[in-house]
């Protein structure tokens, strides 16, 4: 089973236990998913018939330099943050991190001309390239801590099947010290 179809699937389990309420994968009692958005999140993608799962997520830890942020939420879909990754290579990407719009709702980020994001973000590789760029967790906004990264279990609830990878320039990986 794909990622999404797992993501899908968990979705579906919450919205049929009416006792869960919202969603979080944080250590703390931060549930930042609410019971409204679970039937979108439940939603299996459409496949054609021969069609083959996509390729594994890979998560990493990686800095990146914003040169376009996009601070509507609900624009992401549309229009994309734009950044450099590690090796400064152009990046597009969307912030999943409910935790991070919170603290864009309240104004609570010092923004610069050229913010910088410590992120812990899954990619997939197709022909060579990484594509669809999903920060799960922004770990540091210029130079500020935010957030720890997601454990193991969280990431698997969020994508299913994925494998960790050492982020550009010999970073640590998501899994070690685990």
């Amino acid at each position: 089973m794909g990622a999404l179809d797992a993501r899908a699937d968990f979705y579906a389990a919450c919205f049929n236990d009416g006792d869960v309420k919202r969603v979080g994968f944080t250590p703390d009692d931060t549930f930042p998913i609410p019971r409204n958005s679970f039937p979108g999140r439940a939603q299996k993608p459409i496949r054609k018939e021969g069609e083959e799962d996509p390729p594994e997520w890979i998560v990493t830890i990686e800095n990146i330099n914003v040169t376009s942020p996009n601070w509507v939420q609900e624009d992401q879909r549309t229009r994309q943050w734009k950044g450099n990754d590690a090796s400064r290579r152009d990046c597009y990407f969307v912030i999943e991190d409910a935790e991070f719009w919170r603290l864009v709702k309240r104004k609570d980020l010092q923004v610069e001309v050229w913010d910088t994001l410590k992120v812990q973000w899954a990619y997939r590789v197709v022909d060579g390239k990484a594509k669809q760029r999903r920060v799960l967790r922004v770990l540091e906004f210029n130079g500020a801590k935010l957030a720890t990264p997601l454990p193991p279990d969280a990431i698997n609830a969020i994508l299913g099947g994925h494998s960790s990878a050492a982020g550009s320039r010999a970073e640590p990986s998501l899994f070690e010290g685990w």
